[in-house]
């Protein structure tokens, strides 16, 4: 049985950051989870996600889906979404899909917020 557990947080208000952190296994059952957590930000008008890898410890083809059926929305809203502390165990999946040409990955929160800081 997957497991996973997401956190949501409004780390910015006058920048309006959100950040989510998935923790544990991001599969086919659970990829729904995290494409409502980020459904309920977008209807919120947010547009600037921060994704935090650091306690995912998989993801499969499907959890990538969510992130690249969002991506496209998200921008054309004036917004990004990003990773951070993409750890090991998916890293490999992140490169293999080639998703640094389609999405910012920074090493650390505050660089992820000040991404957001300077695009506006």
């Amino acid at each position: 049985m997957s497991q996973l557990q997401i956190s949501t947080e409004q780390i910015d208000k006058a920048y309006d950051i959100y950040i989510i952190r998935p923790d544990g296994l991001v599969d086919l059952l659970t990829a729904p989870d995290l494409e409502s957590c980020i459904e309920d930000i977008l209807a919120k008008k947010s547009y600037n996600i921060i994704i935090d890898m650091k306690k995912t410890n998989y993801i499969s083809s499907a959890g990538w889906g969510i992130f690249i059926a969002l991506i496209r929305n998200i921008r054309e809203s004036n917004g990004d979404l990003v990773f951070v502390n993409v750890n090991e165990e998916v890293r490999g999946s992140f490169n293999m899909l080639e998703l640094s040409s389609k999405f910012n990955n920074f090493s650390n929160i505050e660089d992820a917020v000040s991404y957001f800081k300077k695009e506006k």
